[in-house]
């Protein structure tokens, strides 16, 4: 099992699919431009970029993946 570490924008549950789609396509623009995909990759980045229900459905799985291991590790909180 491998571990990501990821960046991305999450709004609250409400906020208007209007603003949601527009907010992503801004940032896949920007993701894409030339100058922030080398800047990124400098900092051992890989720029990939995505829809809102991809990236919905990459946290919601991998919530899935770390509680296993938590639960599994036993792990508790203080």
């Amino acid at each position: 099992m491998s571990a990501l570490s990821i960046v991305g924008i999450v709004v609250p549950v409400a906020t208007p699919r209007e603003l949601v789609n527009r907010t992503s396509a801004d940032i896949a623009r920007a993701v894409r431009s030339s100058d922030l995909t080398e800047r990124m990759k400098q900092q051992g980045m890989e720029p990939v970029g995505s829809t809102p229900a991809e990236f919905d459905a990459l946290i919601k799985s991998e919530i899935d993946k770390w509680a296993k291991v938590v639960k599994l590790s036993g792990a508790k909180v203080d």
